[in-house]
């Protein structure tokens, strides 16, 4: 890698390659550097290659793959700033805008290959939410968000789980009171 990084996304494509995107560097001291760099990686070389840029660094972010090589790389922060989602592509990326700026939180790509990002903590440089129970839904093919169903719980640090049946199962976490034995479904 041309940096040394940690809390950086990693992802293998289907092309083989492994995509490392976003992160940060600290030297220990005082010293924090977030990164909006994504690299490949081909194992078969060895090498690393420089691939699109981000608009900002960061990190706490999750990348969901699309079966037509595109890349979707959902939230994420850097201090107490909060981001939106990136679309990255071969050609560049698009802006692709959710109501709700989060971290923490989990995305779920259901088989008809819309995304459901839930939970997290969120806000923005100018407001400090706190842990959220919104969720959203992207579309690709009409590149829009739509508002989900909310959990009955806020959580953050969560698992989800698509099941057989195309419902997602929301498990534990974290919430106002502490860690959370609940569970809920989606459809």
């Amino acid at each position: 890698m041309a940096a040394g990084q940690q809390s950086h996304t990693v992802s293998t494509l289907a092309s083989g390659k492994i995509l490392v995107a976003g992160g940060y560097y600290y030297d220990g001291s005082s010293y924090c550097a977030y990164f909006n760099t994504s690299e490949l990686y081909k194992s078969s070389t060895g090498f690393w290659t420089k691939t699109g840029n981000m608009t900002m660094g960061r990190t706490g972010h999750i990348i969901t793959l699309f079966s037509n090589g595109k890349v979707l790389v959902i939230c994420g922060y850097i201090y107490d700033i909060y981001y939106n989602s990136r679309m990255v592509n071969n050609s560049g990326q698009k802006n692709v805008n959710m109501s709700t700026e989060r971290y923490l939180h989990t995305n779920t790509l259901w088989m008809n290959g819309k995304v459901l990002v839930a939970g997290g903590y969120g806000g923005n440089e100018y407001n400090c939410w706190g842990l959220l129970n919104s969720a959203e839904i992207y579309d690709p093919s009409a590149g829009i968000w739509t508002k989900g169903d909310n959990m009955t719980m806020s959580r953050i640090a969560h698992t989800a789980s698509l099941l057989s049946n195309e419902k997602v199962l929301v498990i534990g976490g974290t919430g106002y009171n502490g860690t959370l034995n609940s569970a809920e479904l989606y459809s």
